[in-house]
């Protein structure tokens, strides 16, 4: 199975302002690249190709995610106007797109999976269609019979999807994260302490407090008597 990944400016325009240095699909959640916990749920659902097709394309995407060796699948990319409609894309990607099983995932979506779960039962034994939309983004999975009528499919309800529309949604998916799902991903950096997430390069000093939920970005010293979080 392969799967296209779709994001335009219409998913993530509210991610310009507070994040006016980074691409979007490269903003940090608890130190790691919103675009990349979507890479790793496609993974776990067995897709050994993926394709990013970005309205406007950014070296600093292309440069992390590269060829997608290191996630064990063939990653390529495409481009996308904000006139494009799914059909439209999936037009311009079709020597990407034909000759196998398609799962194709619309907008900033984000997925509570397990990283100790196998999801490829998602996919099994179910038509083309939908399976999940929302305001902001949807998942279609389409097959070489496809037929061109939507079917509404349910996904197994214990796999929870959140789609961020502002900054303070970014914020508490984060805390959530850190809170109640910290060992259901795979996080860069440090951090042995249930509820604090460490990141790279971080000093923090012997009489420093730190109370959870708390994520420390990269390069951080913190020092003194100083006292950090809770939901910080």
């Amino acid at each position: 199975m392969n799967s296209l990944i779709i994001i335009q400016e219409k998913d993530y325009s509210w991610l310009r302002s507070p994040h006016f240095e980074d691409h979007p699909a490269m903003v940090s959640l608890c130190n790691k690249p919103l675009l990349e916990y979507l890479i790793d749920f496609v993974v776990l659902l067995g897709c050994k190709k993926i394709r990013l097709v970005l309205e406007e394309p950014d070296e600093s995407v292309n440069r992390y995610f590269g060829n997608g060796e290191r996630w064990g699948v063939a990653i390529s990319y495409g481009n996308c106007r904000a006139v494009d409609n799914l059909k439209s894309v999936v037009v311009k990607s079709a020597g990407f797109c034909e000759g196998s099983p398609l799962i194709i995932f619309e907008g900033l979506l984000f997925f509570h999976y397990d990283k100790n779960c196998r999801y490829e039962i998602l996919t099994q034994g179910i038509g083309s269609g939908f399976l999940f939309k929302s305001g902001t983004g949807s998942v279609f999975y389409r097959t070489e019979d496809d037929t061109g009528q939507e079917t509404d499919v349910k996904l197994n309800p214990s796999l929870i999807i959140s789609s961020p529309q502002q900054q303070l949604d970014l914020f508490n998916l984060a805390m959530q994260v850190v809170r109640e799902e910290q060992n259901r991903f795979v996080l860069p950096g440090y951090g042995t302490e249930k509820g604090v997430v460490i990141g790279r390069n971080v000093e923090i000093g012997r009489k420093v407090k730190v109370h959870g939920p708390v994520v420390v970005g990269n390069n951080v010293r913190i020092l003194g008597e100083a006292v950090i979080g809770p939901n910080a």
